[in-house]
Formats: C-alpha cells, sequence, structure tokens
C-alpha cells in the first residue's frame, strides 16, 4: 500500500506512439547504497498484440549524474532479478528493455510520480502511556518503596508492535552478508485502535505518527481516558511486572472503513497480514479473525493479555505466538519446573490440529521453539543477553516475525525458521534498554 506516492511509470515500444501502465512495486531496497530492486506490472496496453512480462530490474538512486540525465541499458524482461548500477537523475531513468519477442521497448520510470505497491500490515491492538518504575527488588503485598528511576514511554501491545515492525522494515542488509540487496520491500504498517479525548490520547498519535506509524485509523474517543500501564522493572534481572487500565482501547471498535479493506478484493488497500493481541475486545478480535479467514487474508495472533480463548478461534489462523505461561494456560499443557523440548512440541500440537499453521512460543532467554504441522525446531540465542527491561521484547519478536513473513512470502523464500532468529535477535535487542522502544512523552 501507498499514500506517498501515485502516477504509474510509461512503457511503449521504441518509436511507437502507443504506451503500456505499469504498476511500479517495490521488491528490495539498500538505504545504505540506494539500490532498490522493483517490479513493473503491466496493467493497460493500447496495443493488445504486444504481449508484455512482468520484469524486476535494479535500480542505483545515487547522487544526480551532471554529464547525463538518462542511461541505457539492455535487460531481459524475462530474467527474475536484475541488478545494474550507474549514474542517473534520482527522478527521471530511461532503459532499454528487451521483451520475450526481442522488441526494444523504452521505459521511462519517474520515481517521485510512481505507484508504490508494497506490502501492507495492519495491526490490532493498544496504544497505552507507560510510566516505568525501576526498583531494586519486586514489589511485595501491603509494601511500600521508593524506586531508583522513572520514565513516560509510549506503550501497548499495539503500538509497540508496530513501531517494532516499521523499524525492522527500514533496516539494510545483515551485518556480515554479500548481498549488495537487502530483502526489504516497501511495506507500510497501519495501526488500528483508540485514545482518549486527554493530552496523552493526542501525544500517542503525533509521535507515532511522526516515528513514520499510518495512524489513521486510530479513533479518538472523547468520552473515554487513554490507557495507562504501570510497569515496575527489577533493577537486578530486568524482568518486569505490569498492571495496566485500558481505558479507550476496550471501547474501540472497527471502523466501516476498515472492514471494507477486510473484505474489499486484492488491492493496494488489502492487508498482507493482520495482527491482532488481546489488549482489545475479544469481541473484536473474534469478529476480525472470522472476516480474515472468510476473505482469505493471513493473520498472527498474540493471546496476550491471556484469556480463555475457546477452540474455534484457533481454526483458519495463519500464526500464533505466544509465551511459555501463555502456552501452558491455553494448551493445557504442563512444562513443569524445567520444560523441555516434548512439552513445547505437545502444547504447539494442540495448536496446529486445532487449525494453526505457525506456531512459536517464546522462551525468553532460551530462545524460542516452532512448530508447523511438518517440521519443528528451537532457535537459541546466539549472544549473551544484558537484561535492562523486558517490557516490549514479546511485540517486538511479534513486529520483526510479522515483517518478514510478508516480505520474504511476496518473494516466495518463506521460512520459518529464518524468521524466527531474526525476531529473536531484535527482541534480544529491545531488552537491552530501557521501555519497549525509545519513543518517550
Amino acid at each position: 500500500m501507498s499514500t506517498r506516492w501515485s502516477g504509474s511509470a510509461n512503457v511503449g515500444a521504441r518509436g511507437a506512439e502507443h504506451t503500456t501502465e505499469y504498476l511500479v512495486s517495490i521488491i528490495m531496497s539498500n538505504p545504505k547504497s540506494g539500490a532498490v530492486l522493483f517490479s513493473l506490472v503491466p496493467i493497460k496496453a493500447e496495443d493488445s498484440s504486444i504481449k508484455y512480462a512482468s520484469l524486476r530490474i535494479g535500480l542505483y538512486l545515487g547522487p544526480r549524474d551532471t554529464k547525463s540525465n538518462k542511461i541505457d541499458t539492455i535487460v531481459p524482461v524475462c530474467s527474475s532479478r536484475r541488478k545494474f548500477i550507474t549514474g542517473h537523475t534520482p527522478h527521471t531513468s530511461h532503459i532499454l528493455l528487451r521483451n520475450n519477442t526481442q522488441k526494444d521497448l523504452v521505459t521511462t520510470v519517474i520515481y517521485n510520480k510512481c505507484l508504490v505497491m508494497g506490502g501492507y500490515i495492519a495491526v490490532i491492538g493498544a496504544l497505552n502511556v507507560d510510566l516505568i518504575f525501576t526498583s531494586e527488588k519486586p514489589l511485595g503485598i501491603g509494601e511500600s518503596i521508593n524506586t531508583l528511576n522513572f520514565a513516560k514511554m509510549h506503550g501497548g501491545k499495539g503500538a509497540n508492535t508496530a513501531v517494532a515492525a516499521h523499524r525492522f522494515c527500514l533496516q539494510g542488509p545483515e551485518t556480515g552478508s554479500d548481498r549488495t540487496l537487502s530483502t526489504d520491500i516497501d511495506i507500510q504498517v497501519a495501526l488500528h485502535g483508540a485514545v482518549g479525548g486527554d493530552e496523552y490520547g493526542r501525544l500517542l498519535k503525533e509521535e507515532l505518527a511522526e516515528a513514520g506509524i499510518d495512524v489513521s485509523g486510530v479513533d479518538t474517543l472523547p468520552s473515554s481516558v487513554s490507557g495507562i500501564c504501570c510497569v515496575l522493572v527489577d533493577a537486578k534481572t530486568g524482568e518486569s511486572s505490569n498492571i495496566a487500565y485500558q481505558g479507550a482501547n476496550i471501547n474501540w471498535r472497527p471502523s466501516a472503513a476498515l472492514m471494507d479493506r477486510l473484505q474489499g478484493s486484492k488491492g493496494p488497500d488489502r492487508p498482507d497480514l493482520i495482527i491482532l493481541h488481546l489488549d482489545t475486545s475479544l469481541e473484536v478480535v473474534r469478529k476480525i479473525l472470522k472476516t480474515a479467514a472468510e476473505f482469505k487474508i493471513d493473520t498472527l495472533l498474540n493471546p496476550s493479555p491471556v484469556t480463555d480463548l475457546g477452540t474455534e478461534i484457533y481454526h483458519n489462523l495463519t500464526h500464533l505466538i505466544l509465551n511459555e505461561p501463555e502456552a501452558m494456560r491455553l494448551s493445557r499443557v504442563d512444562f513443569g519446573k524445567f520444560p523441555t523440548k516434548a512439552a513445547w512440541q505437545k502444547a504447539g500440537m494442540y495448536f496446529i490440529k486445532l487449525g494453526v499453521i505457525h506456531v512459536v512460543i517464546t522462551l525468553g532467554a532460551k530462545g524460542a521453539y516452532y512448530i508447523t504441522a511438518d517440521r519443528s525446531g528451537l532457535v537459541s540465542l546466539t549472544e549473551n543477553v544484558n537484561v535492562i527491561d523486558s517490557t516490549g521484547a514479546g511485540d517486538t519478536f511479534t513486529g520483526t516475525y510479522a515483517v518478514e513473513y510478508v516480505r520474504k512470502k511476496r518473494l516466495g523464500i518463506w521460512n520459518v525458521t529464518t524468521a524466527v532468529e531474526r525476531a529473536c535477535k531484535a527482541a534480544t535487542a529491545t531488552v537491552g534498554r530501557l521501555g519497549a522502544h525509545d519513543l518517550g512523552l
């Protein structure tokens, strides 16, 4: 989905007057080098006798070439991926193409006037203000203590997941990779939820929008207060305990515009993936999952805060990501004092048999266990974790995993193991700082 650019690329045979309109999709990009791999997909041709094929080309969006405003190069249309680097104006590039009938085509791509068709992730969940207290020890019943530190930050599972997903979209190639291009697609992350008609609500929307999140689906409910979460962090272990008042979050209902998107035919407004948490109304979660299943939209459920769901909610669910306590409660499998792979597998298979396609159980410092109908595995952390605050680690895992799924599915190279590995790496970075992310209030 794109709201930033509009228009199309024009493609026509050399010397001919007719043109073909193309949709331009960003497939991969590397912010460091400026290289972009995009797909041209024909949508209309005035001359129906010319059979245009879909193609992918890499372009270098580097500094303006003062000697020439264009480049000419020949690229086979039938090749699935091809990259070249040369200087040209960053706004217009002329590329000589060759189709399957060896007819030369001249393509003009206007970068700042093209329709970018990237991925679209819709996140359904809470937006909260996190009041974070750091103490020397956990708070006992009836005990009053002074804290070592205090911070006020953006939070809520929906907001945390959206920020994590958006930031993972912006990352370049992995360190040590010899790939010139990263597997980044222009993925837009849209957050759907509610804030109250108070100053916190205004600040939450403004800061998230500035961070790059589409908050057009975040409603302001004047008669409600914004969600607030008090977080107590143990300075010694980094483990946290939370108590929250959901406020406007629990009163949110999906808009007609959102439901129209879910029920519409395939197009730029249709989500590639819907992420849901349980910090909004369970009735809403059930409704959206049912609609998504009916219209064959992939879904990801993170059942937190955990509550008993019944078995029907797992039917046609694409991804289920949950931690050990949530897995034990919902599967009714006792992990014991020292959980084993056998226990994780038994719990995971419970959900697989109910219809879930991919199940991931996050294990904290032990990593994560994943299982599908035909494979399973344990992804262990590859580095020592200096835990400062575990708040939002699960949301970061979910957001990163979701982007990796959409990105690799579009490229046809989806691998659950890789997704879990990258999600573990991102979550590990999260626990090394205070708060779920660095968006303060």
